[in-house]
């Protein structure tokens, strides 16, 4: 081969490279998402979805009519700080997924329904059907913040594959013609209690309600509440009104009014007013199934159950309450259910007969400043007694044998349990009060007896070298967490300059082989 025909090959090689390298650095590089702003259709919105079914806002956008999502396709919309509204129901999905991502806010401009809407299937067997989810840092805003409805299937009102997580914020104002709304809305009419009925999840979600419940559970749906605040403490409002279905709540603040707590039989609407958590059985009669793991409950009643609608028995009997754990403000009620209170601190003295058979621990414990928690629980006790400070009192009413507790310093203690107990691993006889003092010091003139290893007092301390290596192992560590990373911007500019650089070379080879 003559020396210009391995030029010539050398040439193409280096072409090839220059493009391998393009093609390497590509997925590092961002493209643009395609993006909107202004007043617009519903069918101009969804025009700007990119290859990744997304649309990010530029700027606030208003849709002149609804956007219905219902072929079953994937939209992810990123606020991208802006606002999506539109004059109500901003967004329906009757089948597809629909994603709320970035900051920002949806809403009505004028309240009616809901910022999104969501209808499900007829068929039992669908899963993830009609979803929705919200981003932690997105806001619905609207009569209900989210809103989930029935279709009609050969005469029976049903909704199935519904799925909604909550990880952002939902907002309900009143309606335009002055009526309260509820955060989270499900639909009484939604009776279907097997297949894949519709599942909430709230995981650090907050709800705030202007005027009626933070969440109005009427029709059937298994709700799980987690780390979330549920608010709606203003007169005559209740925080969770449930009435069919399953609800878990773990870890979770919810609040309604503090006035007077009231309940008025309702077949078409919520009963209850200044209550935390109600539980009263709609006039379908499907099962409810309520489980408290922990939590904070304030209202006029923390926690309230009643048979408004004066149901039968059969049905009041698929009413299960399980609190395990949790702070309640306000009094605790329930005109039908008993020994469904296992734990829990409580600021009025709890009915004997709500106690679970297994409760074997009870104790009054009264804050310096006056105010009174009824304790109820192993593990509650033990979580009262880590947070007790001096001056604080605790009573110890009973207490399973051979419990052993410990408390602070300076807090007065009183066994009235009917036998001995021990606190800081001392007996303290039945009937005893006594104000927990620190322990003796040894006393320091004590001789040590040098026979007894155990006597002898430790001589280990950390070594200056030990410090400065702990001090240079984290300014090591501080300097690795600084170095650059695939799709930074220094190494996006440093790919580009590559990039460049490869091509100049290829290019510059081109030309001086048209030369030649």
């Amino acid at each position: 081969m003559n020396n210009k025909s391995q030029s010539y090959s050398k040439r193409i090689m280096l072409i090839f490279l220059a493009f391998a390298m393009i093609m390497a650095f590509m997925p590092s590089m961002a493209f643009a998402e395609n993006s909107v702003s202004g007043t617009m259709s519903s069918s101009q919105f969804l025009a700007a979805k990119d290859e990744n079914n997304t649309i990010t806002l530029e700027g606030d956008v208003t849709l002149s009519d609804n956007l219905v999502i219902s072929d079953g396709s994937t939209l992810i919309i990123n606020l991208n700080g802006n606002t999506l509204s539109a004059k109500n129901t901003v967004i329906k999905i009757t089948h597809g997924n629909v994603e709320l991502t970035g900051e920002g806010e949806v809403k009505e401009n004028s309240p009616y329904y809901a910022p999104v809407f969501l209808e499900g299937s007829a068929n039992p067997n669908d899963e993830n059907y009609t979803t929705v989810t919200v981003g932690k840092d997105v806001t619905l805003t609207g009569w209900s913040g989210l809103f989930i409805d029935y279709i009609v299937d050969n005469g029976s009102n049903v909704g199935y594959g519904i799925v909604a997580n909550v990880y952002g914020t939902l907002n309900s104002v009143r309606d335009t013609s002055g009526a309260g709304g509820h955060a989270l809305y499900v639909n009484g009419t939604l009776v279907a209690t097997e297949g894949n009925i519709p599942k909430i999840t709230l995981d650090g979600a907050r709800l705030n309600t202007e005027a009626g419940n933070g969440i109005y559970l009427a029709g059937f749906a298994d709700t799980r509440i987690i780390n979330s605040t549920i608010t709606s403490n203003a007169e005559g409002n209740t925080g969770i009104e449930i009435r069919a279905g399953k609800l878990y709540i773990e870890n979770s603040i919810v609040a309604g009014g503090t006035g007077e707590f009231t309940v008025q039989p309702n077949g078409n609407g919520s009963t209850t007013s200044n209550v935390a958590l109600a539980v009263v059985q709609h006039t379908t009669k499907l099962p409810l199934e309520i489980t408290v793991a922990n939590g904070t409950f304030t209202g006029g009643a923390a926690l309230f159950e009643e048979n408004a609608q004066k149901n039968d028995a059969a049905a009041i009997d698929k009413i299960k309450v399980d609190v395990q754990d949790g702070d309640f403000e306000g009094i605790v009620y329930s005109q039908n259910k008993e020994k469904f209170i296992s734990g829990g601190s409580f600021s009025e003295k709890v009915n004997e007969e709500y106690l679970d058979a297994s409760v074997d621990t009870k104790a009054t414990y009264t804050a310096v400043d006056g105010s009174i928690r009824y304790i109820i629980g192993e593990r509650t006790l033990k979580n009262t007694l880590n947070n007790m400070s001096e001056g604080d009192k605790i009573v110890f009413e009973k207490v399973a044998a051979g419990s052993e507790y410990i408390v602070p310093e300076g807090v007065e203690v009183t066994n009235s349990t009917g036998a001995d107990m021990t606190i800081n691993n001392v007996t303290v006889a039945d009937g005893v009060t006594a104000v927990v003092k620190e322990p003796e010091p040894t006393d320091p003139s004590e001789p040590v007896n040098p026979e007894n290893p155990q006597d002898k007092p430790s001589t280990d301390k950390p070594t200056t070298g030990d410090q400065e290596q702990t001090t240079g192992d984290k300014a090591d560590a501080d300097k690795e967490s600084d170095s650059p990373k695939t799709g930074d911007d220094t190494m996006v500019l440093g790919y580009v300059i590559m990039m460049l650089a490869a091509l100049g070379i290829g290019g510059t080879l081109v030309v001086n082989r048209k030369k030649n």
